[in-house]
């Protein structure tokens, strides 16, 4: 296991290319291969030849509180086809783990191609998406006149220019998304970015960006009265420009129903519809998986809904310095994590991949200790319930 050098990027590529059945032109592989380099990549080495990849982006995750934390984005995991079922994966997370517990990163989190795969690293499922579609008028009269906004059709260079700063804005409000990374804008506006791809932008009074939305029309034939509205991306600062962007994608002429994916599991323009069964969901499924890397850190980064102590009994056999008994302390102001003694009696015993799950409150403490995930009396997972509770469903919008 060693970093990779510049020279080694063309090969990295090659065995994660393999792995995943991708086919790049040279102007993609060259655009990858900047971004790979910027980063930390590293990879598991056999017979002189790489076996298997990965790499984390350097983030930033928004957390209960509104409080930033470092967190290492974890991507371009794979393992050669010929090198399957040899250890391969295990050694790569076994050597990123470690190097990140070195750099003092508390946190790690990445996208699970599969879900059985990266709970036996630690790691569990944070947030989750929804996928859904909506009839065509369904959201008409859901934005006021006199609301204070108005929308603009942009091009992709001043869609470069603006969008990253109002995503930048909306991000650190909400609870589980992150910075984003430079190649994220290439895919979503850049060159990226499927053919037809539209941007639309909200503005105040003022003429400050208060929102946006990335979307495509897909149409059955090419002059056909039927199509879909895609929405690839849609960020909001404020509630009126969140609904006037909706109601504008949501009635466009010749076209049917909006059909929205990577959205929060939650969506708030269910509530704002009279008719609230036109908005149908098509499916739900996890986003951002989280792992604590180091366990006292990332617990006294984060704020508590309530006031209130918890012992903690965590197993982390992956990563065994946070193993052992910890002492909980936090609140709307702040919080601590210490080590307790083994003496000490717990209040709950859970594992790294059910904290990871809870982290972010993006699975409930209660659901958790149904599922036997986590073991304690009831009084303590109702104090539990209401110190990680935040009220509202953690969201990223952002895919690594």
């Amino acid at each position: 296991m060693r970093p990779i050098t510049a020279a080694e990027i063309g090969s990295f590529l090659d065995v994660f290319d393999a792995a995943w059945g991708f086919a790049r032109d040279e102007g993609q592989r060259q655009h990858t291969a900047a971004i790979v380099a910027a980063e930390s990549p590293f990879g598991a080495f056999a017979e002189g030849a790489i076996a298997g990849t990965a790499m984390s982006f350097a983030m930033e995750l928004t957390v209960p509180g509104q409080e930033q934390v470092p967190m290492a984005g974890v991507s371009y995991v794979a393992v050669h086809p010929l090198r399957r079922r040899r250890g391969v994966l295990r050694a790569l997370m076994r050597s990123q783990l470690d190097d990140l517990h070195a750099r003092g990163i508390p946190l790690a989190g990445l996208g699970a191609s599969e879900a059985g795969i990266y709970g036996r690293f630690g790691y569990g499922p944070a947030t989750w998406d929804s996928s859904w579609r909506l009839a065509r008028g369904a959201a008409s009269g859901l934005a006021d006149d006199d609301d204070g906004y108005y929308l603009k059709m942009i091009d992709a260079p001043e869609a470069r220019e603006l969008l990253p700063a109002v995503h930048e804005q909306a991000r650190q409000r909400q609870v589980g998304d992150v910075r984003t990374y430079r190649g994220r804008w290439h895919d979503l506006v850049g060159d990226g970015a499927p053919l037809g791809t539209q941007f639309l932008l909200s503005l105040d009074d003022d003429g400050h960006p208060a929102g946006y939305a990335i979307y495509r029309i897909q149409r059955e034939e090419r002059y056909s009265a039927h199509a879909s509205v895609i929405v690839d991306h849609l960020i909001a600062l404020t509630g009126a420009a969140y609904r006037r962007l909706w109601t504008h994608l949501a009635d466009l002429d010749l076209t049917d129903q909006v059909i929205a994916s990577g959205r929060p599991e939650h969506e708030p323009l269910r509530w704002a519809l009279t008719d609230s069964r036109q908005l149908v969901v098509t499916g739900v499924h996890d986003h951002l998986w989280l792992r604590l890397v180091d366990l006292p850190a990332a617990l006294s980064r984060r704020r508590y809904a309530a006031e209130g102590s918890l012992v903690l009994d965590a197993a982390d056999p992956f990563c065994l310095w946070n193993e052992g008994r910890w002492l909980l302390e936090g609140g709307p102001d702040g919080a601590t994590c210490r080590a307790a003694g083994h003496s000490t009696a717990p209040s709950l015993r859970l594992d790294a991949a059910a904290l990871g799950s809870l982290f972010l409150d993006g699975t409930s403490v209660v659901d958790l200790a149904r599922a036997g995930s986590v073991e304690g009396d009831a009084a303590a997972v109702r104090q539990a319930q209401l110190m990680f509770g935040t009220g509202t469903g953690p969201w990223c919008s952002t895919e690594f």
